[in-house]
């Protein structure tokens, strides 16, 4: 039988285990949009997210981890890839069929998109 010690010990790493999901998932819905990059037909977009940093100097935003999201014209969601640092999104290039985030990302636009998608 565990004695007294070891119950509490347990408590203790069951609240922690349980505090840092409840962070964890807080900070997951408080993305802040960082900026937005809107192809020149209006066919798709991609939105750089900044991940909530616990706490940060002055001038460290960019330094924050992020999410890119690729969007279709009509708001769907069809892809995201994690950034290590917003900073590093600096443009998008766009072609007929690809988006690329030099470094971090290249969606092929034509699979994501689907044959209702497609314009």
């Amino acid at each position: 039988m565990p004695d007294r010690v070891e119950l509490i010990r347990l408590k203790c790493v069951i609240a922690l285990v349980v505090l840092g999901f409840a962070v964890s998932t807080t900070a997951a819905q408080n993305l802040e949009i960082v900026r937005s990059f809107v192809r020149a037909d209006g066919a798709y977009k991609i939105i750089l997210f900044r991940k909530p940093l616990p706490a940060v100097m002055p001038g460290q935003a960019g330094d924050a981890p992020g999410v890119v999201r690729l969007y279709d014209g009509a708001d769907r969601l069809l892809a995201e890839a994690d950034v290590e640092m917003v900073q590093l999104v600096e443009d998008v290039d766009w072609s007929n069929d690809k988006a690329s985030i030099k470094l971090i990302v290249e969606w092929d636009l034509p699979q994501l998109a689907g044959p209702t998608s497609r314009r």
